[in-house]
């Protein structure tokens, strides 16, 4: 399944997603457009990298992690996984597909959707 940033907003804020058969990361909350796809690109340079990863545990006990920049900037937040092999894996389909992920952006009308490398 071909990986995809799904960009969407709430009409005043915008935020991503990347999803690979589902949701693998999301991103924080942005007061632009063009600060969430300046992120998206940001998560595009910084996902093969193991060092930008850390692991985490929820309160609820549940595996999750966070992807950080260079700066040490939180990119975006994994889902809750149900065990630490489970979080490993995400982390690898990230690593994996993070890079050549298709962009959807659904902050336009539906006539307007594009889809693009």
């Amino acid at each position: 399944m071909t990986a995809r940033f799904v960009l969407k907003t709430n009409g005043e804020l915008f935020t991503f997603d990347l999803e690979a058969g589902g949701n693998l990361l999301r991103g924080e909350r942005y007061v632009s457009k063009a600060l969430a796809l300046k992120r998206i690109d940001s998560v595009r340079r910084n996902a093969a990298l193991e060092e930008h990863y850390q692991r985490k545990i929820s309160p609820s006990g549940h595996p999750y992690f966070i992807l950080r920049g260079a700066n040490n900037d939180i990119l975006a937040t994994s889902e809750l996984y149900t065990s630490r092999a489970a979080r490993e894996e995400g982390i690898e389909a990230v690593r994996a597909s993070a890079a050549q992920a298709v962009l959807v952006d659904r902050t336009e009308p539906q006539h307007g959707r594009k889809e693009s490398a």
